[in-house]
Parts: C-alpha cells; structure tokens; sequence
C-alpha cells in the first residue's frame, strides 16, 4: 500500500513558532530594581519564601494586596492580573521608563505599590536621568519627585573659590533652576589671603598675616573674623557664632539650615528641599519615616506605622518582617510561631 506524501507547510510552521517565541518573551518581561520594603508592616506580612525565585529578597506585602492584583509582589508578569510586573510589584501599567513621561515614575513607592507614579525626589529607580556636568548646574542624574529629572539644587557648588587682594570671592552656586550663580566676596580683615583659595585663619609674629592696624598676638590671633570666613570657635567671629566651620550671622542650630551653603555662606539658609533630616528611627513597636527638609527649611514630623504583628529593627530603622527567628522581633502580646516562622 502506497501511501500519499505528507506536505509540511514549513513558512506557516516557522511563522508560528516566531510568533510563539515573541509571546513568551514578551510574557516574561518585566522592569525591575530592588524594592522599597513596606514600613507598614502589614497584617498579611510577607508572601511565602515560596513565592519568590531562589535567591530572592522577600517583599512585604502591602496593605490590602491580595495574589496576582496590584501591589502584590511579583517576579514575573505571568502572577500577575494586570500583565505588569514591574519594580518587584504587580502594577496598573507597563510603567515604561523608556516613555519619557514615565522617566521618573515606579511602581514600588512606598505606600502607592502597584500604582504607576512619581518616583521619590532624590532617587532614580530606572537609570533614566543622566546627569549634566555640575558647571552647567543642569541635570544632576536624579528624579524631583514630581516625575521629571530635577535640575542640580540651589547651593550646588559650580565652581571654585578664590582669593586675592585680601578679599576672598566665594565659590559660585547652582540657582536650582539651571543657572550659576556668582558666589559674592567678603573681606579678608583683619587676616591677608591664605592662598589663592582661603582667606588666612592664623598669623606670625611681628605682622605676618595680618592686615594693619591688626596686629599678630601671641597667639597666633590678628582678631575676630568677619561674617563667612572659616572659624573653629565662636569667640573667632565678630558676629559672636561660628556655624557649619564658618563665622555666622546667627547661631543657626537646626537640621535644615546651613550657613555654609554655596552662593549664601555666612548666612543662615535653608537646605536644598529633600535634604535629609533624619533618619528612619523605632518608637516601641513602631518605626518612624525618615525625614527630609521642606522648601522652607523646616524637618517635618516623621510617619509613624505599626509594625504589629512584628517589632521594630532598632539597628536599621525598619520592621521585622518574616522569617522571625526569635520572638523579640516579634511585637508586644505576639511570638514567633515554629515552622511558619511568622508573628502571631
């Protein structure tokens, strides 16, 4: 019995294994960078060391998060409804960092996981901000918090200082909206220059380093120091404070204030907005936010969220978080359950 030939249509079979190929490797993509842990400490705690490749950093799982819906940890787009995982979480959208109005936005900012949004000032989750040459006081590599790369901050050094004359002329400073600022001069009186950068802080018998009337003490003093040259000691400075290695126009003892600050030194001035303040601290069971100077010069109060069921890690600020090996990392009534190594 003869049998009719078999004809393999090998274009269609081809065709359909390249466009097999393209959906499992667009099936498989996702963006990822390493996830913020959240502070919140969720009741539902972490996802099981099954859920995550080997090797892998467990994620807390968000408040009201459930399996495969945003916010949920993930590894790939396949556990999650959406088809995006990105940034370590399941999210509302592809959150494409190559789109440029997605260049600063994540999906893993604390307390908005799953959300497609302004990635926080300071930080650059995806890479995407180049950073501009610091003389330019353009770009400085890093995202504003408001989905844009931000410009150099104001008091960025663009510059050098230097000296001459006996005057002193600051080093310029990025005006924070892409411009260099001149630096301003003060007065080497009653000191000469130090060099060609400084202004002198010392002097040697008879006379070397003063400038007249002033005389070299035997100390080594010409006397007090004007307004924005360098000092150790408040009794250094005419103003009567030394703030931040320079004589002051005032004490200026709070986090968010420098009277060091390029283009404003010898004046007491707020900090670039997102300075920090403070660091992320315990109170009790509960970990308190790190904080970061407002536009006005203020450290606001710090988010406080429990961290029950777990307690709080005192040596790095954060929550416990599963596995617990002991019950101390466990919060106040609760124990570290064997074989779940979970507070309960």
């Amino acid at each position: 019995m003869s049998r009719a030939p078999v004809v393999v249509a090998a274009p269609v079979v081809v065709a359909a294994l390249v466009v097999a190929v393209v959906a499992a490797l667009a099936g498989g993509c996702s963006f990822r960078v390493n996830p913020l842990v959240d502070a919140a400490a969720p009741g539902d705690d972490l996802a099981a060391a099954s859920d995550f490749a080997a090797g892998d950093l467990a994620r807390a799982v968000p408040d009201g998060a459930v399996p495969r819906g945003n916010g949920f940890p993930c590894d790939f787009t396949g556990e999650c409804d959406s088809g995006a995982c990105v940034d370590g979480y399941c999210c509302e959208s592809l959150c494409d960092p190559g789109d440029s109005a997605n260049r600063c936005k994540a999906c893993n900012v604390p307390g908005f996981e799953g959300r497609c949004v302004a990635a926080l000032a300071g930080t650059d989750p995806h890479q995407s901000c180049e950073a501009d040459p610091v003389p330019t006081c353009g770009k400085d590599g890093l995202c504003d918090g408001a989905g844009g790369c931000r410009k150099y901050p104001a008091g960025t050094a663009c510059g050098s200082s230097s000296c001459s004359a006996n005057t002193l002329t600051f080093a310029p400073a990025c005006d924070g909206n892409g411009t260099c600022q001149p630096g301003g001069t003060v007065g080497c009186a009653p000191y000469t220059c130090g060099n060609a950068t400084v202004c002198a802080t010392t002097c040697t018998q008879p006379n070397t380093g003063c400038q007249p009337p002033a005389v070299c003490d035997p100390n080594g003093s010409c006397g007090k120091r004007a307004q924005g040259q360098p000092c150790t000691l408040a009794g250094d400075c005419s103003s009567g404070f030394c703030a931040n290695g320079v004589c002051c126009d005032s004490a200026c003892g709070t986090a968010c204030h420098s009277c060091n600050i390029a283009g404003k030194v010898g004046v007491c001035s707020p900090q670039a907005a997102g300075t920090q303040c403070a660091a992320a601290t315990c109170q009790g069971d509960s970990v308190v936010a790190a904080r970061s100077c407002t536009a006005a010069g203020t450290c606001p109060a710090g988010t406080v969220s429990s961290c029950s069921p777990y307690s709080c890690n005192s040596a790095s600020g954060a929550c416990f978080a599963r596995p617990c090996s002991t019950s101390t990392q466990c919060a106040s009534g609760h124990t570290c359950a064997q074989g779940s190594n979970k507070c309960l």
